[in-house]
């Protein structure tokens, strides 16, 4: 496994998206925008997403109007095969695009980095296992 960016190497797929310069910047906060860690971290926030998928919490899902592709600059992620195939899964359901749906997967989970939740959800979660 990949310690940068969780993802086994041996059942890892790339697939390529396109982001906006705002996303790419919210996910790598002080990172290199091309960097590995980068990369990383969109895999955390869609793992993040698809966790959260049966929630749907406003925010949550893509905007209607925000649905078809959108312009940006490329970046190629690696995804293990099953969580890809969710990803995708969820872009038909949603009915958008992959690069919109990693997009929003971003926002959404850089906004509850931001306001704790995670944090709390994972406490939340260790408690569980006692």
């Amino acid at each position: 496994m990949n310690p940068v960016d969780g993802v086994d190497a041996s059942m890892a797929r790339s697939f390529e998206v396109r982001l906006s310069d705002f996303v790419i910047d919210v996910i790598a906060r002080d990172a290199p925008r091309d960097s590995p860690q980068v990369r990383g971290r969109f895999s955390q926030a869609i793992r993040f997403y698809l966790h959260e998928a049966s929630l749907r919490r406003p925010g949550w899902s893509v905007p209607s109007a925000l649905r078809g592709e959108q312009e940006g600059d490329e970046m190629r992620l690696e995804l293990d095969d099953e969580l890809l195939c969710r990803l995708e899964a969820e872009a038909r359901k949603q009915d958008a695009s992959l690069s919109r749906l990693v997009s929003q997967a971003a926002i959404y989970y850089a906004a509850e980095l931001d306001a704790g939740r995670i944090t709390q959800r994972v406490f939340d979660d260790l408690g569980k296992d006692d």
